[in-house]
């Protein structure tokens, strides 16, 4: 998939001698075509689309815009690997998550995606510190009677519990998955986040108890996230958005074949093309 200028650039008038600059970046046309890059797994063709909209968000003064499209950046930088200018932009996303002009809910998801980052690359405790940040963000708006997005305030608590796991806190860990399931539930229609939170407390328990003490509860947690992936990819050609469901397929299906459910693991990569 080749990146074109008109993937950059709103249409103009070919009359218009002099161009007044949108106040607005078009949010929801950009993430449709983010999207449509990483079902095609072209993230390279991705980058450099958010990197134009960001700065035309600069220039615009849409610092909301802008911040939206710099969280879709990092979360590129963080699946290809590229530490130095993922943690850099993270730390530029919590500087900007910090303007009062910002609403709360992207100053919440703006944290997350920041902290994913410093988890991703080994930084643990500012990870956890970031987190806890958010946790207050989505608190204050629940508190406040705000339009909470629950899928996103339990991806909070999911990656908040991985961070704490790999600190070794496992009780808190374990609080916070359940805080997710609890979450999700409210959420409803988020089933790859519910299974991803029942493979993370599987592994959880395997750190807990061991392979062996922990057999039983282990297996329950994998028989619930099993039965979520058998209805996904069975029901995949009316996915609402095959392009995230192959991309958690790539991450799990390795978590399947760990313990030994080959079958399912198989199912997943041919999904995915891997």
């Amino acid at each position: 998939m080749t990146v074109t200028k008109e993937d950059f650039e709103e249409p103009r008038c070919v009359l218009c001698m002099e161009e007044k600059k949108q106040e607005k970046i078009p949010v929801a046309r950009i993430l449709k075509k983010a999207d449509d890059y990483y079902a095609a797994k072209d993230y390279g063709e991705a980058r450099p689309m958010l990197s134009y909209w960001a700065t035309e968000a600069d220039g615009a003064g849409d610092l909301s815009g802008r911040l939206t499209v710099l969280c879709e950046l990092l979360g590129i930088y963080r699946k290809t690997q590229q530490k130095a200018p993922a943690l850099a932009l993270a730390r530029t996303v919590c500087e900007l998550s910090e303007n009062n002009d910002i609403y709360p809910g992207l100053r919440g998801t703006a944290l997350i995606n920041a902290a994913t980052v410093y988890t991703a690359f080994g930084e643990t405790q500012m990870a956890v510190e970031i987190f806890q940040k958010a946790r207050v963000v989505y608190e204050k708006m629940t508190a406040n009677g705000y339009n909470v997005d629950y899928s996103a305030y339990a991806g909070l608590c999911n990656n908040m519990a991985s961070a704490l796991a790999d600190a070794g806190e496992l009780d808190k860990a374990c609080e916070n998955y359940n805080a997710a399931l609890a979450l999700l539930e409210k959420a409803g229609g988020s089933p790859e986040e519910e299974a991803i939170t029942y493979l993370n407390l599987a592994n959880l328990e395997e750190k807990r108890l061991g392979l062996v003490d922990g057999c039983d509860i282990i297996d329950g947690y994998l028989d619930r996230a099993e039965r979520i992936f058998e209805k996904l990819l069975a029901e995949s050609d009316s996915s609402e958005n095959p392009g995230y469901l192959s991309f958690v397929c790539e991450k799990c299906a390795p978590v399947f074949s760990y313990y030994g459910r080959f079958g399912l693991a198989e199912s997943m990569r041919n999904f995915c093309g891997i």
